[in-house]
């Protein structure tokens, strides 16, 4: 589990900072979601957890640029995933 949400977090800060018009951060997160081999529940919750951080974007290309309140932002929604699969 803690893999996926490295490939994750991973994907969101190396796509926006790697193209001119990035997919969305949450797009990304979904479609690498879909990908893990997690059961149904851990997955609608894992997307639940996307939708509800509205500055994904932001957070992750300022993350890249190594902002450090941008990086506590991708750490709490690494740890909001985390409790899908724990809790």
């Amino acid at each position: 589990m803690k893999k996926g949400l490295v490939a994750i977090v991973a994907g969101l800060v190396v796509l926006t900072g790697c193209v001119n018009t990035p997919p969305s951060a949450t797009e990304v997160a979904n479609e690498i979601i879909d990908s893990l081999d997690e059961s149904d529940q851990v997955k609608d919750c894992m997307r639940l957890k996307v939708a509800g951080f509205g500055n994904l974007d932001d957070a992750a290309a300022k993350a890249d640029d190594g902002d450090p309140e941008a990086q506590k932002v991708i750490d709490a929604f690494e740890a909001a995933l985390a409790q899908c699969k724990n809790g």
